[in-house]
């Protein structure tokens, strides 16, 4: 794509036809270069990417209401205080009640994936149903949001298994449902006006996820948290 500057194929793929090192640099996979040596990871790509812009995007529509926005958080609090009764320790991450559930600012990747496991839990109850009405989000909608985020946590949650290599011996089912049912829920139920919309690169990187896991085991393999937590140790 880049050889022939074809600017159409290299905007679908979210690439931009630019002087890079690596286009020269001899790698270890000299046919694919850099692109199979650096795998995504589900941190930034999923927690702190996909999943923060999803929750925005409830916020958005909720949070033009002063009182559906009130009710939110408010069921979202109490949902917290019962969270750490259930038996299931490693159902979800840990939510966060430091600050409004849609201020994504000062929350943490992983209290990401808990808030919005908060948000599918509000969304089933008769709160959820009211602030969803009041806020002029269709039942089809909540339904299909509440669809489109048991899909992330799920795939979020295979990527990090403890998967081998030889596991993933035909990635053709998580493929398609990442291409056929993930993506497309995400463009229909949590549409994006601003910049791109969802065509980013990390929404696009979750269809490399299967192939590395193939080539290097399970997701938390090349997880970016513990590095990033070990810094702030050797910094500090």
């Amino acid at each position: 794509m880049k050889g022939d500057n074809d600017v159409a194929a290299l905007k679908a793929a979210s690439k931009h036809n630019i002087t890079n090192a690596f286009d020269t640099i001899p790698t270890g996979n000299p046919v694919d270069t850099i692109y199979h040596l650096t795998p995504p990871e589900t941190m930034h790509a999923i927690n702190s990417g996909i999943v923060k812009r999803m929750i925005e995007n409830i916020g958005d529509q909720i949070k033009s209401k002063k009182q559906p926005a009130a009710g939110i958080q408010n069921l979202h609090l109490l949902l917290i205080e019962r969270h750490s009764w259930q038996s299931e320790r490693n159902a979800s991450s840990r939510p966060s009640s430091r600050n409004h559930i849609f201020d994504t600012t000062k929350t943490q990747a992983t209290e990401m994936m808990g808030n919005l496991f908060m948000i599918m839990c509000a969304l089933h109850t008769s709160m959820g149903r009211t602030v969803c009405r009041d806020a002029g989000v269709s039942e089809p909608q909540r339904k299909g949001k509440i669809e489109t985020i048991k899909m992330i946590l799920a795939v979020e949650k295979w990527f990090n298994r403890r998967t081998l290599c030889s596991d993933i011996d035909d990635n053709s089912k998580i493929q398609s449902l990442i291409r056929q049912q993930l993506i497309p829920n995400l463009q229909k139920f949590f549409p994006r006006n601003d910049g791109t919309g969802w065509q980013f690169p990390k929404v696009h990187s979750l269809t490399k996820f299967s192939v590395y896991i193939q080539m290097f085991g399970s997701a938390i393999n090349f997880y970016g948290g513990f590095g990033e937590s070990h810094l702030k140790t050797f910094m500090k």
